[in-house]
């Protein structure tokens, strides 16, 4: 194995609050299987012709796998997580024999079953250089070849891949919350929008609503249609609808309104039709 797979880049480790907060924010913990992270695993196996590979992410208190082939555990105490070791790198973590590595050899899943004995594990880094777990293969024989230069960085590009399904699973989930918000505002607004249509249509003395700057009529009650002679008023502006209103200045009293924001107000007012 060339030294470059032994050294890995030392980085000071992110603060931890900031790195656990990113990893429940983007909410993947726990999640159902996902056919695209378990062909990452079973790819991850082939090219380092390995019997186990993981994609693991790393809580406080214990590691859970999203996907994993050739490990029966959905997830360990942090206590027992080789993972939790790659932490604070930028690199490949390898370790070819865990029964000689002071950070391994007590692991109980290295001093019993399943004899764990090789380790090469990638961090799995956001854009805001925070790790959220790792890809990693492992053999139950040590391994002091490690893995090639090529496999090296083949599972360099894997952990590539498995970032950007973890952050389009996020967009997703962020696009599927703001389109029930959406539904939700919808049917609200439709909700209020059915009050007031019951209210104008109930109410005794003439109403009226109207949008844009061109002032089009989006509802009308029974006194106002009455007052105007009936005419047809949804969905035209308020100048061709009531041409002969416009003409005596009420369009221009509704222009200021619509500007100012201020109400109108004025009592004996005169309109003739």
């Amino acid at each position: 194995m060339s030294r470059k797979q032994w050294v890995t880049d030392s980085v000071d480790v992110t603060d931890e609050s900031a790195r656990l907060d990113a990893l429940r924010a983007r909410d993947h913990l726990d999640t159902t299987p996902e056919v695209g992270f378990d062909d990452i695993v079973r790819l991850a196996k082939r090219l380092c012709h390995t019997p186990v590979a993981v994609i693991s992410l790393i809580e406080s208190e214990r590691q859970w796998f999203k996907a994993s082939v050739g490990f029966d555990f959905s997830e360990t105490l942090i206590g027992q997580s080789i993972c939790k070791h790659v932490i604070g790198q930028h690199g490949l973590l390898i370790i070819p024999d865990l029964t000689l590595d002071p950070r391994t050899c007590s692991n109980l899943l290295v001093l019993e079953e399943p004899h764990l004995r090789f380790y090469a594990g990638t961090p799995l880094i956001t854009s805001e250089g925070l790790t959220l777990g790792t890809i990693c293969v492992i053999d139950h024989v040590a391994r002091p070849a490690g893995l090639t230069d090529d496999q090296a960085d083949d599972l360099k590009a894997l952990a590539r891949q498995v970032m950007s399904l973890l952050e389009m699973r996020r967009i997703i989930a962020d696009r599927d919350i703001l389109l029930d918000q959406a539904e939700r505002h919808r049917r609200h607004s439709e909700h209020e929008r059915m009050e007031l249509a019951t209210m104008f249509d109930q109410a005794p003395s003439f109403m009226a609503t109207l949008k844009g700057p061109d002032h089009v009529f989006d509802l009308v009650n029974p006194a106002y249609c009455r007052l105007v002679g009936s005419r047809q008023l949804i969905g035209k502006c308020f100048a061709e609808a009531l041409p002969d209103a416009a003409r005596q200045g009420y369009g221009r009293m509704l222009d200021e309104a619509s500007r100012s924001g201020a109400p109108f107000v004025q009592r004996g007012a005169h309109y003739a039709v």
